[in-house]
């Protein structure tokens, strides 16, 4: 039943005095739903529309510095996107600015900011190559700043429309508190004729908003798990409802950006972690070494090591866990120590007996106590001196180029994913190969030979050969490069899987 019929029957011989009483408030209501609903949606206007921005800016960042680290064949597009994006950032801009002209000055300020800051982002593109990137220190380092400052005018931006939003609201109670007030003095009038009327108005009005008026106080005060109590169909009942809905979509926006702040902060950790925990590429009296990870995302799960055990033997493993992200990194760090631990303290242990005993480790870690489904691929490889080498697990196959012939031969690996059962011994075996003087060993995985062009074809491992063999005379430094570059210039740039590869030639 609507308010005005509730107090039609109430009031009876005041009629006339109610129906303009009524007239009133439901004009008051009316208004003040408007009031509520644009003061919603600006202010989601403006977190979304600042959001977006701070995505377009982390976005240009982001991509010139993939193009001039890793995608130096495709700065045409970096640029056409680099431009695409400015118009994105002054077309959000300009919704901002008709949002409210209390951040005018602030959102000139941004716009000046990112024509500086796109004008250095234009300068960076517009180098040729990398050392010349890395030597222009000063346009890199402003190019950085602008984006620092432009994070903090952003910020200035929603702590404007936060501080007008919070005003708004406090403009908002004065209008409750008066029209408490009001139907305070129409309940003192309606009492000196009936009793049973009073009592009526005050629960039908009072009550509801004195209700609301305290929820909007608590919000007002930062509360914002605070929700005003909906008993009715009514206006008030709309109007508490809109509130509610009102505070939701701010406490979101305001848990979103705490979020999205405290996962950067996670990721730049892990990063750091995982960067830590990449083996340096060893001396050896035998062998010459080098090898890199490109991650897919800012962790991935593809695993690379050197170490020597007790006995001063070589051991060189490789993997891949499955997927990427930060659980596929997380396992690749339970790998990586397991691995290291067993090696480290073996005199005369062979690879298959390693590769058990990190598998107990995995499934005890991943699949029993995480219940995760993800697995690893493995192999371990023990160099035991004059070209001979001992291996174990499974993984993709290495790659040998025979100085001697030219021909480059595929060694397969035999053995299981690991993580997925107990015990793996009934399929993992020691097997064996060896190495010429001047012939490569080359380790990669699914990265690689998964990167695929623009018509969808991957690399493969024919391609992968192509490449060993045609570079098979430079250092395995220039080698890896060769690869590396040759793989990017493939996919242009856009890999989906972590990239890892590791060149190993015996010495002549």
């Amino acid at each position: 039943m609507r308010l005005r019929t509730k107090m039609n029957l109430g009031f009876g011989f005041v009629i006339l005095f109610f129906i303009l009483f009524d007239g009133f408030f439901l004009l008051f209501l009316t208004q003040t739903k408007t009031v509520v609903t644009r003061l919603v949606d600006r202010q989601y206007g403006y977190s979304s529309g600042v959001n977006a921005i701070n995505e377009i800016v982390m976005r240009i960042h982001s991509d010139i510095w993939d193009a001039m680290l890793f995608d130096t064949n495709s700065r045409e597009r970096s640029v056409e996107a680099l431009n695409s994006l400015a118009k994105s950032f002054y077309a959000g801009a300009r919704e901002l600015r008709n949002l409210s002209e209390a951040n005018r000055a602030n959102l000139d300020k941004a716009e000046s900011i990112f024509r500086s800051y796109y004008l250095f982002g234009s300068r960076i593109l517009e180098m040729p190559d990398l050392e010349t990137f890395q030597a222009r220190t000063d346009e890199v380092g402003q190019f950085k700043k602008n984006k620092n400052l432009l994070i903090e005018v952003l910020g200035q931006v929603v702590e404007s429309s936060r501080s007008d939003f919070e005003k708004s609201l406090g403009s908002l109670n004065k209008r409750f508190s008066t029209a408490v007030a009001l139907s305070g003095a129409a309940t003192a009038f309606l009492v000196l004729a009936s009793l049973l009327v009073s009592l009526f108005v005050s629960r039908t009005l009072t009550r509801p908003i004195s209700s609301l008026e305290a929820t909007m106080k608590a919000v007002e005060a930062g509360d914002l798990d605070c929700e005003a109590a909906v008993s009715t169909k009514d206006e008030i009942g709309t109007l508490a409802r809109s509130f509610n809905d009102m505070t939701r979509q701010l406490k979101l926006s305001r848990d979103q950006m705490k979020d999205q702040e405290r996962l950067k902060k996670e990721m730049e950790i892990a990063v750091r972690i995982q960067t830590a925990l990449l083996p340096e590429n060893p001396a050896h009296a035998e062998l010459d070494i080098d090898a890199l990870m490109i991650p897919a995302e800012e962790v991935g799960g593809d695993y690379y090591d050197f170490c020597l055990d007790q006995a001063g033997d070589l051991w060189i493993s490789i993997g891949d866990v499955s997927g990427h992200g930060l659980t596929a990194g997380l396992i690749m760090m339970m790998a990586q120590t397991a691995h290291y631990d067993t090696v480290f303290k073996s005199r005369g242990t062979r690879p298959s007996e390693v590769i058990c005993s990190l598998n107990k480790v995995l499934n005890a870690n991943v699949a029993r106590r995480l219940k995760d489904h993800s697995f690893m691929t493995f192999t371990s490889l023990k160099y035991s001196g004059d070209g001979e080498f001992l291996f174990a697990g499974a993984h993709l196959d290495m790659l040998v180029h025979r100085k001697g012939t030219g021909r480059v031969d595929a060694i397969k690996t035999t053995g299981t994913f690991l993580s997925l059962i107990d015990d793996v011994s009934a399929c993992t075996r020691d097997e064996r190969f060896f190495l010429g003087k001047g012939d490569t060993l080359l380790l990669y995985t699914d990265g690689v030979i998964e990167a695929a062009d623009r018509e969808g074809r991957l690399l493969d491992v024919p391609n992968l050969c192509d490449m060993l063999a045609r570079h098979s005379g430079e250092s395995v430094s220039s080698l890896k490069e060769s690869i590396r570059e040759e793989t990017m210039k493939w996919c242009g740039g856009n890999y989906r899987d972590d990239m890892t590869i590791v060149v190993v030639r015996r010495k002549e």
